[in-house]
């Protein structure tokens, strides 16, 4: 009967959070690039968004095939200069279904754009918010776990 007592008493000290023996103490480093990661996938993203700067007519496109396409398009401004723009399968770039002669004008800096005159606003902050708050929460856990497995 003592045998177990002893038995469950160590069964939950294994699964103590904070425990200094904890597998999970010594395993911070996996929610850590969790952390890492999960902050990358959000700010590139977000940063190629911001970064986009287009003002003109599509005059060009073309889009690839496969699991993960992606268009390419060809931009006139008003006074005659030609830009390339890429659309890819994340939500920083561009829609890939734009067609020929359609009016686009994305500032730097903004996450929305027009479309023909039409002010789109579909970039989806609430779910980057969400993003980084897992990141920022992993990050958390992460040192925590760090540091307790350092206090022995």
């Amino acid at each position: 009967m003592n045998t177990l007592a002893n038995d469950a008493a160590s069964a939950k000290k294994k699964w103590s959070l904070y425990h200094s023996n904890s597998v999970r103490s010594r395993r911070w480093w996996v929610l850590a690039l969790f952390a890492v990661w999960t902050l990358y996938v959000g700010v590139s993203s977000l940063s190629t968004r911001l970064l986009t700067s287009v003002d003109g007519t599509v005059v060009s496109s073309s889009t690839t095939q496969g699991v993960r396409p992606v268009t390419y398009y060809t931009v006139q401004s008003s006074d005659g200069r030609q830009q390339s723009l890429i659309a890819g399968p994340t939500d920083g770039s561009l829609p890939r279904q734009m067609p020929v002669g359609t009016i686009i004008q994305k500032k730097k800096f903004e996450l929305s754009y027009s479309r023909n005159g039409k002010r789109i606003h579909d970039f989806p902050v609430a779910f980057h918010i969400l993003w980084f708050t897992v990141s920022a929460v992993s990050a958390c856990i992460a040192f925590v776990w760090w540091k307790s497995g350092n206090e022995r």
